[in-house]
């Protein structure tokens, strides 16, 4: 695969989570693709990134629902992304009016020194904000995993027409490098803050997302390809 974007290093602390499957299932119906079932939930993942890029800091947050090829949502085989902040506001229009993704502007922090934390302003009112307890790590905070790891594959984007699946839009997307892994902690923070200007942070909370594992990467590698219509890969999804 040809990523025509590639960052490198990329400092970036991700949370990994389960909500409900009816939920994003009957919101991604719209979208004509899957949600993957993992123990009858659905999995998603919030990922806050920093990375320079033509000479520019930025710092970036998506939001997206891990998807499968059939409706059964037996495999997981890439991603849908629903919504996503970058901190630089040419770089949100670029990925809004060049690559068709849903990037917006805000303000967005992201540390991931322990305790790894990040955090999205909009308007100068913090509206997400997960960190890991300070007092478990100060206590000496072991890692499940110690690896190389990451995610390849089609990334899929909203705006699909309703009742034509492969019309849609998708790059395909890496991200990878040495991985620490954590679980989440009922100690651990996530606060969600919803507005009228953002849905997605409305839907995390009427769906019950719950963080279950935490992945920090201190140097990893972000490639993206073009956008591209889904018709360039039909034969992805289960009709």
């Amino acid at each position: 695969m040809k990523y025509d974007v590639v960052v490198s290093p990329v400092r970036e602390v991700s949370l990994r989570g389960s909500a409900d499957l009816a939920f994003w299932r009957e919101r991604l119906a719209k979208e004509g693709v899957f949600p993957a079932e993992v123990a009858g939930l659905a999995s998603l993942l919030i990922c806050a990134a920093e990375a320079r890029f033509m000479g520019l800091t930025f710092r970036e947050l998506s939001i997206s629902v891990f998807v499968s090829r059939t409706r059964s949502g037996a495999t997981r085989d890439g991603a849908f992304l629903v919504h996503a902040f970058n901190s630089n506001r040419f770089f949100a229009f670029v990925e809004r009016t060049l690559f068709q993704t849903p990037y917006h502007h805000g303000r967005v922090v992201v540390d991931v020194e322990l305790p790894a934390k990040a955090e999205v302003t909009l308007a100068g009112e913090a509206v997400l904000r997960m960190e890991m307890d300070r007092g478990e790590v100060a206590a000496g905070r072991i890692p499940l995993r110690d690896e190389l790891d990451g995610f390849e594959g089609p990334i899929f984007l909203p705006g699909a027409p309703v009742g034509k699946p492969i019309q849609g839009r998708l790059f395909f997307g890496k991200l990878n490098g040495s991985t620490q892994v954590f679980p989440f902690l009922s100690s651990d923070s996530l606060h969600i803050r919803p507005t009228a200007n953002c849905p997605v942070l409305q839907w995390l909370v009427d769906s019950r997302f719950t963080g279950e594992e935490w992945s920090i990467r201190r140097d990893a590698t972000h490639g993206k390809s073009k956008t591209t219509r889904r018709t360039a890969v039909a034969e992805w999804f289960e009709v």
